[in-house]
């Protein structure tokens, strides 16, 4: 396949309540409030890039975009040419959106549900720039990227198709628990997107991981505190082993607080099917778009 994708760069939401994440974002999660550039945007930070998550005001309210990172300029235009050798256009980005990205090149795409996808390099950031919005011990990024993303889609083998031939993934396992998902890596994180098949597609949850348990548990406190929803109880994966909970945001999606998942080998993993979504726990307390906990 050539140059890989190193990982989940920046993640774009679209929402009428942006606002509120001036507050959700640091009381709730840990996060910092990046420099407002106006134009509506919340931008807030997880580690020492310029920022990991936009909220932009604005409807409908749901998924906007996912930053997919390339190491470097050679690597950049390897996997642009990839996407669009298999006929999918791509777009340069304006200098507003290069600003706004903090990027040094992005194009963007569409994939077979219309979700926009956009690959880059260089982003803007700075050692030990990291200063949480609460007490928190950092969260797990670096190599492994931001987090994870589980979204739903309407042809799940499309799916499978765009990202192991178009951005070059690769499958890292199944479930089968009432719905089946597929999980796929790449770079050491288990798996930076899940899919399930639904009727309407769209963004279900993000999943931070901290790098301490009881940062998990501090946030199930500052919810109860805050009148947040938690959506889903702690509970632990079968296949990641992670340890997590879900919790409800301002804007139509829930972030998933993780901690402890296993480690991937790219090239190297093999393909298992669980038969269930969690070993324990992860008992839905609210309602919630999020399907069954991935």
């Amino acid at each position: 396949m050539g140059t890989s994708i190193t990982g989940l760069g920046y993640l774009g939401i679209q929402s009428p309540r942006a606002e509120q994440w001036n507050e959700y974002g640091p009381k709730v999660l840990g996060l910092q409030l990046a420099e407002r550039d106006g134009g509506g945007v919340v931008r807030l930070r997880v580690d020492d890039r310029a920022h990991r998550l936009a909220i932009h005001y604005g409807e409908p309210e749901g998924f906007a975009y996912a930053g997919w990172e390339l190491p470097h300029a050679e690597a950049f235009a390897e996997v642009v040419e990839r996407v669009e050798r298999v006929g999918i256009a791509t777009s340069a980005a304006t200098p507003t959106e290069l600003a706004l990205r903090r990027v040094r090149a992005m194009v963007h795409f569409r994939d077979p549900d219309g979700f926009r996808h956009e690959l880059f390099y260089g982003q803007e950031g700075k050692a030990l720039s990291f200063h949480p919005g609460r007490p928190h011990r950092g969260f797990v990024t670096g190599d492994h990227g931001l987090g994870h993303l589980a979204i739903g889609v309407r042809n799940l083998e499309a799916t499978r198709r765009f990202y192991l031939d178009v951005l070059g993934f690769s499958v890292t396992d199944e479930m089968d628990a009432h719905f089946r998902i597929l999980f796929f890596h790449t770079n050491p994180r288990h798996h930076s997107i899940a899919a399930v098949e639904v009727p309407n597609p769209g963004l279900f949850h993000l999943m931070l991981e901290a790098r301490s348990l009881d940062d998990v548990g501090f946030a199930l406190d500052h919810c109860e505190e805050l009148g947040v929803p938690i959506r889903r109880t702690l509970g632990r994966h079968p296949n990641d082993r992670t340890v997590s909970c879900y919790l409800g945001t301002p804007s139509g999606f829930d972030i998933e607080c993780g901690w402890g998942s296993i480690d991937v080998v790219p090239g190297e993993n093999v393909t298992t099917v669980e038969k269930m979504a969690s070993m324990w726990g992860h008992k839905q307390l609210t309602p919630s778009s999020c399907l069954p906990p991935i």
